[in-house]
């Protein structure tokens, strides 16, 4: 399966959902390559954006983020030392789209079985009622 079959399968099986997809695409989105304005064109004609990221220390940015999310979104990249590539760390401001916090309740409950209402009666019984 190549990516623009691979990006339209994602966005139509999560359709209703925010991606974001992050990873070293071989696709150098330093130049103007061929590769890179169809890659760009496949997003944008499925509804994914690319994001702008902080070139590392060579000279090619093959490490991208394509999001359909139309929000505030930072990125940055940072040096693991694991891998000969930068990590890609997004920060995505979500607070428009969550739901406000609803206050929490405690329910107290009671389990009520043969041996509890057995236990109950024999109590009552030991109770001095006068």
């Amino acid at each position: 399966m190549n990516i623009s079959a691979t990006l339209t399968v994602i966005t139509e099986k999560y359709q209703n959902n925010r991606i974001l997809l992050a990873g070293d695409f071989n696709i150098d989105f330093s130049g103007n390559s061929n590769e890179r304005a169809e890659l760009i064109n496949i997003g944008n004609m499925i509804g994914l954006i690319q994001v702008a990221t902080r070139m590392g220390t060579t000279s090619s940015c093959i490490d991208n983020i394509f999001t359909n999310y139309d929000g505030n979104i930072m990125v940055n990249t940072v040096e693991t030392h694991i891998s000969d590539h930068l990590a890609q760390i997004a920060r995505i401001n979500l607070l428009t789209s969550m739901k406000p916090k609803t206050e929490k309740r405690l329910e107290l409950t009671r389990i009520i079985n043969k041996d509890r209402i057995s236990r109950f009666k024999s109590m009552l019984s030991d109770v001095q009622w006068e």
